[in-house]
């Protein structure tokens, strides 16, 4: 039987999916070394001459927009370069706190099919990620002002991705400590936990050779805007449409200040939401007192997961009575 060929990693990916583009900058740049030896410059004095020449010697691309190419690929490349280098490691750490600090407790997990948009991206499951919506009660005693009731709990319900598309009963959820509403699937930490990490020889930087690319394009990219400055420097008041000056007044613009502020401000931004997202998001309610429930029938009602279209978590449906019998109170299937 014959073996299937490997499947391409994600670096060879990078490298074969941006060679096209490496030959078309190169080519921009080999117009912008050309464009002052061009004999159509001699006959500027001459509208008729000067047009002939440059018809004959087919379009011209402009060197500034030439400039704009490689300072937006410029901009582009940082931002991916400060994603892989700051963003990612961060995000590594986190799953290693949910893997050696976290605690484990028990809820349920509701799978929320694609709906909308998203069904659209079905095709390519990397770019609609699955969704599924959690309820669990955190075993933390509810802070009540002064003093701590130790039968008071929080139940909370979010939405996590998931990486296991399907509903599950009375799961381990991992919960980080003093974060109430920290808690993922036991089961999908460990998932995401295995992507970046080598069984053998412990943690395996896979990034490192993307990171190494996106260098590589920087430095080409902010050299090759350099020349073109420069090309533009020869060419000023030989070419009434050439701006040195203006020319070296948006690069300088874009790579001290634009690039800088959109890498680090963007992944900056990106890195706050998403971790906020994971610790700090979901929906919280103080649940009382196993006496304070029994004199409240009903109470259960106004419990997250509890509603119609939501999830119910094992026994939160239902207030245990005082003496520790069945409780009186239907407890609602999981929807």
């Amino acid at each position: 039987m014959a073996r299937l060929a490997p499947a391409l990693s994600h670096l060879s990916q990078l490298i074969l999916a941006t060679i096209p583009l490496f030959f078309v900058l190169c080519y921009f740049l080999v117009l912008a070394a050309n464009r002052p030896t061009k004999q159509y410059y001699q006959y500027q004095d001459d509208d008729v001459a000067f047009q002939e020449m440059v018809d004959a010697d087919g379009p011209i691309i402009d060197l500034d927009y030439i400039l704009y190419v490689f300072l937006a690929f410029f901009v582009l490349w940082l931002c991916g370069a400060v994603y892989i280098g700051i963003f990612v490691p961060k995000r590594h750490k986190l799953i290693d706190a949910y893997v050696t600090e976290s605690q484990s407790i028990i809820g349920d997990v509701k799978y929320t099919p694609r709906r909308n948009l998203r069904f659209f991206c079905s095709l390519w499951k990397r770019f609609s990620p699955e969704y599924s919506i959690i309820t669990y009660r955190h075993p933390d005693p509810v802070e009540d002002g002064i003093t701590r009731n130790s039968d008071a709990r929080y139940v909370v319900t979010k939405k996590v991705r998931t990486y296991q598309p399907f509903s599950r009963e009375k799961v381990a959820i991992s919960v980080l400590p003093g974060l109430p509403r920290s808690g993922q699937p036991q089961s999908d930490i460990e998932y995401d936990f295995a992507s970046f990490t080598d069984a053998k020889s412990g943690r395996k930087d896979r990034a490192r050779g993307i990171l190494n690319v996106m260098l590589f394009w920087i430095v080409f990219t902010l050299l090759g805007s350099i020349f073109i400055c420069l090309q533009m420097n020869r060419l000023d008041g030989s070419d009434k449409d050439v701006d040195a000056q203006a020319g070296w007044t948006t690069w300088a613009t874009v790579v001290f200040i634009g690039a800088p502020l959109l890498a680090f401000g963007f992944n900056w931004w990106r890195w706050s939401s998403h971790r906020k997202w994971l610790t700090q998001d979901g929906r919280v309610v103080k649940e009382a007192s196993a006496e304070a429930r029994a004199a409240r029938p009903g109470l259960e009602d106004d419990q997250p997961g509890c509603d119609s279209g939501a999830v119910c978590a094992d026994n939160l449906c239902g207030a245990a009575s005082v003496d520790d019998d069945e409780s009186q109170t239907r407890y609602k299937e999981m929807v």
